[in-house]
């Protein structure tokens, strides 16, 4: 079944993904999350990726931290394709399990701790998410919210 979204004055039409790889043009590189992780590693490791308050981290640690998370959640046995929830406000942690699970194929679900315990439920139930990642001040919330 083909998908039609108006965009500004013109159509544009997609049967899947597949079809739009089809008609991607072959001299324009297709990045990805991790792609460009590892391009900005390479580069300038020590530069610092992110800041929160006091807090600095550069790309090299920012880049184990994500391995690590990739790797814990392999063993936990999930597989690619399944989907991790992530609650909590901006913060690295949030960028880490993000990338982390990403880096493996995991599909993100963003669980926004503002939700209402209804809202928290419903998405809960609807990704079925196999993995949720919270900060622990959340944790009484999840807790009462568990299928």
């Amino acid at each position: 079944m083909t998908e039609k979204a108006k965009e500004g004055e013109r159509e544009i039409e997609s049967d899947s993904f597949e079809d739009y790889r089809q008609k991607y043009p072959d001299n324009l590189p297709l990045y990805t999350y991790n792609s460009i992780l590892e391009s900005i590693v390479k580069t300038i490791p020590s530069k610092v990726a992110f800041i929160q308050g006091e807090r600095r981290e550069t790309w090299k640690d920012f880049d184990a931290k994500t391995n690590r998370i990739a790797n814990g959640l392999l063993d936990l046995g999930v597989k690619k394709g399944e989907r991790v929830a992530i609650s909590g406000f901006n913060s690295i942690e949030w960028m880490e399990a993000y990338i982390g699970a990403s880096k493996i194929g995991l599909v993100p679900v963003n669980l926004n701790p503002r939700f209402l315990d209804d809202e928290i439920r419903y998405i809960l139930d609807d990704s079925d998410s196999v993995v949720l990642f919270i900060e622990d001040r959340w944790i009484d919330i999840i807790e009462k919210n568990k299928r």
